[in-house]
């Protein structure tokens, strides 16, 4: 049956076998025929379907059976029998062919062409293209249907534009019909698909199905032609198309106007013909695409599926718009034509774009939105409509750039940007637009808040670059008539002539006068590059920097407000003598015939031009300028005049506001802007936030430092409210009447006795010191740093000690003036002299000495009080009245002051009287404070919802965090409550914004984990949580005092208090938390912490009593004083917490520093204190080096040669970029690392290392040292042996292979004076040769005074000592040494005790070992429930024979995960300090970890425990540590089972944890090899013994501090310190720790003769890199010199480097600094200067020899002497009774006596 199928179609048209001669009368036979061709073509395609597979044949059989029934009875046999050959195919081609002709004759003989006529020829045409594939695809005369089929659908698409756009010569109208045009979107939509389906010439299913859909619209077409109604209705998808093709073409149109004006400004520049062909093409396409654009949005287009509007209104609305917009391109075609160009005659068509164009944009649009109810689709039209906007803004600059001038013709420029910046508005917070009727829901997806951040920041930027396009000439102009009025200024001409004069005297060649003015300008200029102009004068004698200091704030001044970029003064040699901002052209020369480097630049044709015609304005053009870095500048020039005399060249250099832009930069700028808004624009379609954001680390800390303000923000506002209820129009009052009563108090005061008091301090303070900078440093040591009272309290002293009449004077005055501060409540008086000195202050703040007149030098000179004593000057008879604002003496605490002039009684101006009043009169306006709040957090809350990026404030980083942000509803609910007065409304709504800040803040410091590790979220949100604690506990007080409501608050005062214990001494967290809170180190950090906590305390303590007494008003205001002083304690915390990565981003200057932590001399600790002191005032001050940190990278030499080179060169391999190594005091580590130095291009330079060999430049050429050499050391011991009559020295040392050269050169020395000397030696570790040496001693000096000159450790000599107590020689041993050891050493254990003691206090203070005692006490209580099983099982798991090698153990619980974490590092830690073992306990006694893991582990050691070894020297130890924990305690050697009974010893300490609470005991067992100091081992040998035995102890020693004559001279490298102040402050430090609190720096014993060595070190090298930075070598340079530039650096080092150090005059003579050698005596156990050796020996009479005592002479046995007596005198008797007798007999005989023949020998 399915091959009958085919039949059908010769059915069809033999069916009329008179057709093809009948001629219609009438159309309705050409709509017969169009059935009948329908018929057969449908059933072709049944055939076409029934050749398929059987299915298919099934299915078209089937499909066909009702068309069958029309047949009737013919013979389909019989016919498909003739059809079936090849020859029946053809003949069923030639039937179609004919049927086909004769209906396209019939349809050519139509009474008329009418749209339903096309509609039935494209049903014809439609069924005509199947057949044609069909026999295509029946290989049926193929290339004859391929042609044909081509042919068919060029006709289609000549059809579809005839109905679309009628045809107008014959009346054919355009299909308007809104349903029309949707029924024949979808056909044009079918018909393209169903083309692609037949590409392949097959026909299928599918092309039937699309077949039958494009009659079916086809006919709905017709239906609607014929009045049927219809329901548009499309998908949303193809509406948003239609939305995006309307904003397309209002781009378009925007875009047409901005070619035609680029094409206008080309035609009217006169550019290449090519170029403005090439506009006129980009012209004519950009008109083309805006018609298509509308063409389409009006008729459709199925190829992009782009609907018709949907609804009638809008189709004629977008006709009229059609017809509007093709008026204006055949008239702009006319004026491309004709090339009519004139600004005027185009202004009707920018116009008629600008008004009605975009009037009817809006409204077909938002009707477009409104009508299909699209709420979605409405954002992203809003913002695609702003890229429009970006294209009007283009063509209103560049229509105004076109005029002469743009003044009064920017409005529609103006309201341009209005138009985008109130539509961004809207888009982002919701509302409607003022250009627009579209209800805009508010942007929330955080990927759309960046974008549209990102959009306006390149809208500001595009927007400021289209402006600088059309005011461009408008600028020049004004800057060439500022120009005119500057030179004219005769005072320009007087400044000019000073400079002249000034730069001609500076030098004596103009050579000299370029190089020196340029370091001392630019190069040397502490203001960073670009700030230059910063500095009003150089230090120096010379004239030009007094006429610099007179002129150079005024020219400065008018380069700011003229807008100028820089102003130079050129004289007629053409050398700039003058320039504002110091750049390196200042001070060169610009003469064409001169040498100067940049006399070919734009400024050096400015000079030439206005040279050769000074009375004329020259400008030079823009071009690149290298002294800027190769920047575009331009100048303007002209001739400085006096009378007619030309004087030089006045030249200004135009701002970069001012440059012309090229087309190119607008389009450049265009672009950005518009793919940044278009971005935009997407990103509302997008379903969700799968954008990918990355936000700055800065943004992060940012976002911190704000928001976490937000919650104290709004408990403020709360209680600001109630304030500004009840209390604060109270108080202004009061304070209005306190001012008054202060004022009226001043007058009173300024009486004769003012004027005596004042006069006698100014002739007091005149008289102290010979300049104003030393009496500021003197008498601030004096009244401030070595004032004994605290902060705050320095009014207590009297006078200072000193012989200066200024003490006495003090003394005479201070109770009086100090008394009437506290009877008058002033917080301070101050007396000025005339030159603005404050020569007397009561409360001795930093303000105390320095200078406030305008022209000084002080450092307050600029605030409040600075006001006060310049307006007493000005107004000198009335009392002059300063406002509140912050004070920087007063930690910048707000102040306000008070001031008159004093007058001597012949009223002479002598000074000013001035005072500053008291913190509670502060005015408190709380309706103030409440309306700048709402302000405030409005503004917050804006900024980083929707981002401010040029202030570095991005939007949400994240989704979460965008949801958290409290919602613009949520705050206005808020500040509804506060406007409208509703108490309960306020409390209730404001606690629901901090509880939605809750939310937020931890998203925020877990995302700056995440993605800005560096900062410290954690830290800066803590910090913000104690500005809420603290505005929270406000709010109580205020609360209880206003409604009798009982405050709750000792929660939020435990809260803050451990919330402050953990900002300062950090919070180890878990290893898995988010952030660990840091400990604060820094100087500054723990200042400020330490101010917020004795505010806090104030606080605390008047809160505390307020709430316990019944509230009042006056309680209350001094709370709330106290309060506002605390919140800015903390608010200065929060604020440097929060800014910490955004102000540490100086460039580091690193300094690799080995010193000697351990070892046989170990100064490291004072060196390493020291320089951290150094380093941080130096950065802090930011002078020397300004935009860069100076590092010391410190590490442990240990005193070692082999190991400093050896850590020197890992170091350096590591890291290149060191610009030097210093450090060092051993000489063994600075004879190898200066060698090794010199390969590695290092500057050398050692803190100390004072032997005399590294004198010899010949061995160490680049090698320089701060210690003193001990050359020095003969001439003392020259002057004690002629002072004392010494003959005899023993010259005493350790190990001789080690000490032997040494003792040879002091030998050979002592033995040119004349000395005995005898060498004697021992081994520092052999008790029994140091013990025999001393015996010797002993015996060789019977009765003879001992003279020791002992070479040796510190170890070595507390032996030798030792040795002499134990070998009992007599006390007074004259002991001599030379060098610097620690102080009081005598007194001391050895140092190997020490360095035990000191790592374990480390320890214990350490965050590290707090986090691991806090993870294994919580794993160890967690591990079991019953702690007998604990322990059991644990010591099955770890006590293994794997002993510490064993890291990991499977299993569930934390406590494998706390060994795993804590395990390999104190492991290591056992290594490094070669200890035996480590332990932890808790309270309980539990030994909860331990490194070795012997049978001790996991056993209990508490006394009333049951551990088997509770009774051991560890349990002592664990045991003594509970009783004094913060004690270092130690348990001697004896034998310890868990280590096989031998002999063990015990060093224990508590830990606490960061609340400062005792968690447990850390302890260590000390290795075998630990040598106990020598007290320990011998009874004799106590330190008391020792000290005794030391007294009177000679030793020679480098000065190490300044000379006392400039103990109070300032210093170079530390701001306000003298040598005296610095040292007082270091002192502290040492004793203190740095920073201050910090126990790991904290030095007991510091070695004082090198402390102030290694602080000039740290100055030494910062001014060697200034230095060689001034002289042009960038900071790359020095951290890699070439050897040219490492010989400078040494050379300046070593020959021109020359400062006052806090050590003294630091200056070198080849490798030494020479300073005095200082001889001290050990004085009643303290050792005191009796003798400098600085040329010649200066022996004080201090020097004592009181406790030298010669040894005790030989005992005699007395039995001996008895027996020896009895003899002798048996003998002797009768000759001496003869001798008698004789001598009577001979005497008788007058005879005279003979000669004693014992005298005789």
């Amino acid at each position: 049956m399915p091959l009958k199928l085919l039949s059908l179609f010769a059915l069809g048209v033999w069916a009329e076998p008179g057709l093809k001669a009948r001629r219609l009368s009438n159309w309705q036979a050409v709509e017969e025929f169009h059935r009948l061709q329908h018929i057969a073509t449908k059933e072709i395609q049944l055939v076409a379907a029934g050749l398929g597979t059987a299915e298919r044949r099934q299915a078209a059989e089937d499909a066909a059976s009702a068309r069958l029934a029309e047949v009737g009875d013919a013979n389909l046999d019989q016919l498909w029998s003739s059809l079936r050959t090849s020859q029946g195919l053809v003949a069923l081609s030639t039937n179609h062919l004919q049927l086909t002709a004769a209906i396209t004759a019939l349809q050519k003989e139509a009474p008329k062409v009418s749209q339903k006529n096309i509609l039935l020829q494209k049903r014809s045409l439609l069924q005509e293209d199947l057949v044609q594939v069909l026999f295509q695809s029946l290989g049926v005369e193929k290339d004859f249907y391929k042609e044909q089929n081509s042919e068919l659908k060029r006709l289609w698409h000549l059809k579809d534009n005839s109905l679309l756009w009628g045809i107008e010569l014959v009346s054919l109208p355009e299909l308007s019909s809104v349903c029309s045009l949707h029924q024949q979107l979808h056909v044009g939509e079918y018909w393209s698909k169903l083309s692609r389906a037949t590409e392949a010439a097959h026909v299928d299913a599918t092309a039937l199905y699309l077949a039958d859909q494009v009659d079916k619209y086809l006919q709905s077409v017709i239906s609607s032609l014929e009045g049927t109604s219809c329901d548009v209705h499309e998908p949303p998808d193809v509406w948003r198309r239609g939305v995006e093709e309307l904003s397309n073409f209002r781009r378009y149109t925007q875009k047409s106007a901005f070619v035609l004006l680029e094409l206008v400004w080309a035609f009217t520049s006169g550019d290449d013909p090519d170029v403005i062909k090439g506009f006129e093409l980009s012209l004519s396409n950009t008109v083309r695409e805006s018609t298509r654009s509308l063409q389409q949005c009006l008729k459709g287009s199925p190829q992009e599926m782009i609907p018709p509007p949907p609804t009638q209104e809008l189709v004629n609305s977008l006709t009229l718009l059609l017809h509007e917009w093709e008026a204006l391109e055949e008239m702009l075609s006319l004026k491309v034509q004709y090339q009519d160009f004139s600004v005027d005659k185009i202004a009707d068509f920018l116009t008629k774009i600008s008004t009605d164009i975009e009037h009817l944009e809006n409204e077909i649009g938002e009707g477009y939105l409104v009508s299909v109810d699209l709420d979605n689709l409405k954002q992203p039209y809003m913002a695609t409509r702003q890229v429009t906007f970006l294209y009007e803004l283009a063509v209103q600059a560049m229509w105004l750039s076109l005029g002469d001038t743009a003044v009064n013709r920017t409005d529609r420029f103006e309201h341009v940007v209005h138009n985008w910046e109130d539509s961004h508005t809207a888009l982002l917070q919701g509302g409607v637009a003022a250009a627009s009727t579209l209800p805009l829901p508010a942007t929330t997806n955080f990927c759309s808040l960046s974008a549209m951040a990102t959009a306006h920041q390149d809208f500001d930027s595009f927007r400021e670059t289209f402006i600088q396009l059309y005011s461009a000439k408008d600028t020049l102009n004004l800057l060439k008539d500022s120009a005119v009025n500057e030179a004219s200024n005769p005072s320009l001409a007087e400044a000019f002539a000073a400079f002249k004069d000034a730069w001609t005297s500076f030098r004596t060649t103009d050579e000299l006068r370029s190089h020196d003015l340029l370091i001392a300008y630019h190069h040397a200029n502490p203001s960073a590059f670009g700030s230059k102009h910063n500095l009003d004068y150089a230090e120096g004698p010379e004239d030009y920097h007094q006429v610099h200091k007179v002129y150079h704030k005024l020219y400065r001044s008018i380069l700011q407000e003229r807008n100028y970029d820089d102003i130079f003064f050129l004289d007629l040699e053409g050398n700039c003598i003058y320039s504002v901002y110091k750049e390196v052209d200042f001070s060169t020369n610009f003469a064409q015939n001169g040498a100067g480097l940049w006399k070919d630049s734009g400024l050096g044709a400015a000079f030439t031009a206005a040279l050769q015609a000074p009375s004329q304005i020259h400008v030079v053009d823009w071009q690149a300028y290298g002294p800027s870095n190769g920047e575009l500048a331009s100048f303007i020039a002209t001739g400085i005049f006096r009378g007619d005399e030309l004087l030089g060249v006045f030249c200004i250099r135009l701002p970069p506001a001012s440059q012309p832009v090229s087309l190119a930069e607008t389009e450049k700028k265009m672009s950005i802007a518009k793919a940044s808004m278009t971005e935009a624009a997407d990103t509302y379609l997008l379903t969700g936030p799968t954008c990918t954001k990355s936000v700055p680390e800065s943004a992060w800390e940012l976002a911190l430092q704000r928001l976490t303000r937000l919650s104290y923000l709004t408990l403020r506002l709360q209680t600001e409210f109630t304030l500004d209820e009840y209390y604060s129009q109270l108080w202004l009052d009061k304070a209005a009447a306190g001012n008054a009563a202060q004022k009226a108090s001043l007058a009173r005061t300024a009486d004769s006795q003012v004027a005596q008091a004042l006069l006698a301090f100014k002739n007091a303070f005149q008289a102290y010191r010979p300049t104003d900078e030393e009496r500021l440093l003197s008498l601030q040591i004096k009244y401030i740093l070595t004032n004994d009272n605290p902060p705050g309290e320095k009014a207590k002293l009297d006078y200072a000690e000193g012989n200066e009449a200024y003490h006495a004077v003090h003394k005479m005055y201070h109770p009086t003036y100090r008394a009437l501060l506290q009877s008058e409540h002033y917080y301070d008086i101050f007396f000025f002299d005339p030159d603005g000195n404050c020569i007397y202050s009561v409360s001795k703040e930093p303000d105390f000495a320095t200078n406030f007149a305008a022209q000084g030098s002080g450092e307050w000179k600029d605030s409040g009080l600075g006001d006060a004593y310049r307006a007493a000057l000005q107004n000198p008879t009335s009392v002059n009245y300063i406002d509140w604002r912050p004070y920087g003496p007063s930690d910048g605490a707000p102040a306000s002051f008070l001031s008159i002039a004093v007058h001597s009684s012949a009223g002479d101006l002598i000074g000013v009287l001035a005072t500053q009043l008291p913190p509670n009169l502060l005015p408190r306006n709380s309706s103030l404070l409440l309306e700048t709040g709402i302000a405030e957090v409005k503004e917050l809350l804006w900024k980083f919802r929707y981002g401010s990026l040029s202030e570095g404030i991005h939007t949400p980083a994240t989704q979460p965090i965008a949801d958290a942000l409290p919602s613009e509803g949520m705050w206005q609910e808020f500040a509804a409550a506060l406007q409208a007065g509703d108490g309960s409304l306020v409390r209730q709504r404001g606690d629901a914004l901090v509880a939605q800040i809750a939310r937020l803040e931890p998203l925020l410091v877990a995302g700056a984990a995440t993605y800005a590790p560096a900062v410290s979220g954690a830290k800066i949100s803590l910090a913000g949580e104690q500005l809420a604690l603290l505005q929270r506990l406000t709010g109580e007080a205020v609360n209880a005092a206003s409604s009798d409501s009982v405050a709750i608050v000792t929660a939020d005062i435990a809260t803050f208090e451990a919330n402050l214990q953990v900002l300062t001494s950090g919070s180890a967290s878990r290893r898995l938390a988010t952030q660990t809170i840091s400990a604060t180190d820094s100087v500054k950090g723990l200042s400020l912490l330490s101010k917020a906590e004795e505010a806090w305390t104030s606080f605390k303590a008047q809160m505390e009593d307020f709430l316990s007494l019944t509230p009042n008003e006056q309680r209350l205001k001094e709370v709330i004083d106290l309060s506002d002083n605390a919140i800015a304690a903390m608010g200065n915390v929060h604020e440097y917490f929060s800014t910490a990565t955004r102000t540490t981003t100086l460039m580091p200057v690193e300094v690799l520093t080995p010193v000697p932590f351990t070892g046989i001399w170990a100064a490291g600790r004072t060196f390493l204190v020291a320089v951290k002191l150094a380093e941080a005032l130096i950065n802090e001050d930011q002078v020397i080096l300004p935009g860069y940190e100076l590092k010391h990278d410190i590490f442990d030499d240990q005193c070692d040669g082999g190991k400093g080179s050896d850590i020197v060169v890992s170091k350096k391999v590591a890291k290149d970029s060191y610009v030097g190594v210093a450090g060092m005091g051993c000489n063994s580590v600075c004879e190898q690392v200066s060698t090794l130095a010199v390969s590695l291009k290092l500057p050398f330079l050692s803190f100390d290392c004072s032997a005399e060999r590294f004198s010899d430049e010949a061995a160490f050429p680049f090698l320089a040292r701060l210690g003193t050499k001990t050359s020095g050391f003969a001439q003392a011991m020259q002057g004690l042996k002629d002072l004392h009559g010494w003959s005899d020295v023993f010259l005493v040392s350790g190990d001789a292979s080690v000490y032997q050269e040494e003792a040879n050169r002091y030998k050979a020395s002592l033995q040119g004076m004349g000395l005995r000397v005898t060498y004697l030696s021992a081994l520092e570790s052999a008790w029994q040769e140091i013990h025999n040496l001393m015996a010797t001693i002993k015996e060789a000096t019977k009765a003879k005074h001992r003279i020791l000159l002992v070479l040796g450790t510190e170890t070595f000599f507390r032996k030798l000592i030792c040795a002499s107590l134990t070998a009992q020689l007599q006390q007074g041993i004259v002991w001599i040494s030379a060098g610097t050891w620690r102080q009081q050493w005598w007194q001391r254990s050895d140092m190997s005790t020490s360095f035990q003691r000191q790592w374990l206090t480390e320890a214990a203070h350490s965050l590290q070992l707090k986090a691991a005692f806090r993870d294994f006490t919580t794993a160890w209580k967690n591990f079991r429930p019953l702690v007998n099983d604990t322990r059991s099982t644990l010591i099955s798991l770890y006590a293994t024979d794997q002993k510490d090698a064993l890291v990991h153990v499977e299993g569930p619980e934390a406590y494998h995960e706390a060994h795993v974490q804590w395990h390999p590092l104190y492991r290591s830690l056992l290594f490094e300090k070669e200890y035996y073992d480590i332990f932890f306990f808790n309270l309980d006694g539990d030994l909860i970890y331990s490194t070795f893991k012997e049978s001790d582990f996991g056993t209990n050691f508490a006394l009333n425990g049951t551990g088997p070894w509770k009774d051991s020297g560890l349990g002592e130890a664990f045991r003594a540590a509970l009783a004094s924990p913060d004690a270092v305690s130690y348990v001697d050697w004896k034998p310890y089972g868990p280590s096989a009974n031998a002999d063990a010893a015990f060093f224990s300490i508590g830990v606490r944890d960061v609340k400062e609470e005792l968690v447990g005991v850390y302890a260590i067992q000390l290795p075998p090899s630990f040598e106990k100091s020598v007290e320990e081992l011998h009874p004799q040998c106590s330190l008391e013994a020792i000290s005794a035995a030391y007294e009177g102890a000679i030793n020679v020693a480098g000065l190490g501090k300044a000379a006392e004559a400039d103990m109070e001279k300032p210093l170079d490298c530390f701001k306000g310190h003298s040598p005296r102040s610095l040292l007082t402050l270091l002192d502290r430090h040492l004793a203190r720790g740095f920073p201050e609190g910090d126990a790991a720096t904290q030095v007991e014993d510091p070695y004082n003769d090198v402390k102030a060595q290694a602080v000039d070190g740290a100055c030494a090298l910062a001014l060697t890199v200034q230095h060689i930075l001034q002289q042009g070598y960038t900071m790359y340079q020095v951290q890699h010199p070439d050897a040219a530039l490492f010989g400078k650096i040494t050379d300046y080092l070593h020959t021109k480097l020359d400062f006052q150090g806090v050590s003294g005059r630091v200056t070198f003579q080849g490798n030494d600094r020479l300073n005095p050698l200082v001889v001290q005596q050990v004085q009643q156990g303290s050792l005191v200067e009796v003798g400098l050796i600085d040329g010649d020996l200066q022996l004080t009479d201090q020097l004592t020899d009181a406790a030298w005592v010669p040894e005790a002479p030989a005992k005699v046995e007395y039995m001996w002497v008895v027996q020896v007596g009895v003899l002798v005198t048996v003998i002797l008797c009768p000759c001496i009774a003869g001798i008698w007798l004789g001598r009577r007999i001979l005497k008788r005989a007058g005879q005279s006596t003979p000669a004693n023949p014992v005298n005789q020998q």
